[in-house]
């Protein structure tokens, strides 16, 4: 697969965009950008090189380039390859290089994670805990009851006062699960707050923040790959902004770029996506389709301080994911109602 774009304004910029795959393990998927800097050095972002440090912005962008705004101090030095501002025959020879090793690849079929067996089935919960709500014992009951093979958690705090310095992720995962990613979003009070991933299985392609063991959530979300028995299911963890729509416009446009540019055959992305109504979910029905809509409709938010049922959610790739069942446990453990779906594989 490739697409190349000349960007109309100023500087002669050649973008490729390319698919690979890892020929000792079809799950390891390689996205791999290249541009031409302004010194005329080629450069490139290896695979999981987070949107903030390809380039930050503060408008809507009329295309998915835009967003290869970046620092490039941080690469530069680090990868060359062969380049030239003007873009001479020589560059042209190169380009037509990339070109043919693209489209060999494509016929040979790479770039799509691994298939896994019709029939092959997983269960996942999508829950915002409200810090624990004072009853974590309960909330971890409830996850035990329902065994869920992935849980995606909302409003996680670790290290703040209001849970005596505790960690929710902790104390839900313990005897449970084997395998907890914490998604960072901000430092609040005296820890940090965010979201987490726990599963049964084990997780990959994770984007870490500098100096932690936090995934890094940016714009709303993280991503990961979550390894089951049978099957690889990408997954994005979501908490999106609740206080301004414009910002949360912004980061829906974002996630859904990242779907689009996904080539799992199996993807869920699932949480707390704080939306006013659901046709704010729009720009990712190209690809996915949810389980909590007008028509089947799962009324998860219980709290007084928003004025809206059209919160939580679980969307998946139809093409090759059904479901088989959706619940909504109904308790006043949190300001939420978790929401829980069975797929299976076609």
């Amino acid at each position: 697969m490739l697409k190349k774009i000349s960007r109309p304004r100023g500087r002669n910029h050649l973008y490729i965009y390319i698919i690979l795959e890892n020929f000792v393990s079809v799950k390891n998927i390689y996205s791999i950008f290249f541009k031409t800097n302004s010194e005329g050095t080629f450069i490139f972002w290896p695979p999981g090189y987070p949107h903030h440090k390809r380039g930050l912005y503060t408008r809507p962008r009329l295309d998915k380039w835009d967003k290869m705004r970046h620092n490039k101090s941080d690469f530069a030095g680090k990868w060359q390859l062969y380049g030239r501002n003007d873009l001479t025959m020589k560059g042209k020879r190169w380009e037509i290089l990339l070109m043919v090793c693209a489209l060999l690849l494509s016929l040979l079929g790479v770039g799509y994670s691994k298939k896994a067996d019709t029939g092959t089935s997983f269960t996942l919960m999508t829950w915002n805990i409200l810090h624990g709500n004072g009853m974590i014992d309960k909330q971890k009951e409830q996850l035990k009851n329902y065994d869920a093979d992935i849980v995606l958690l909302q409003e996680v705090d670790i290290g703040t006062r209001r849970i005596d310095g505790g960690n929710n992720m902790t104390d839900l995962a313990d005897g449970l699960y084997p395998t907890a990613l914490f998604g960072y979003e901000c430092d609040y009070d005296t820890g940090v707050l965010g979201t987490s991933i726990l599963t049964k299985g084990t997780l990959d392609d994770i984007v870490y923040k500098e100096g932690t063991e936090y995934a890094e959530s940016y714009h709303g979300y993280f991503h990961t790959t979550v390894e089951l028995d049978g099957i690889d299911v990408s997954v994005y963890a979501v908490h999106l902004n609740y206080e301004r729509s414009d910002w949360r416009a912004q980061q829906l446009y974002d996630l859904a770029l990242d779907v689009d540019a996904d080539k799992s055959r199996y993807i869920i992305v699932a949480g707390d996506f704080n939306l006013h109504d659901f046709d704010e979910l729009n720009v990712l029905s190209t690809r996915l389709t949810a389980v909590n809509t007008d028509e089947t409709y799962y009324p998860t938010y219980h709290g007084l301080d928003w004025n809206t049922q059209a919160i939580d959610n679980i969307l998946y790739t139809a093409e090759t994911l059904t479901v088989d069942q959706v619940l909504m446990p109904v308790n006043g453990y949190s300001d939420h109602n978790a929401l829980y779906a069975k797929f299976t594989v076609k």
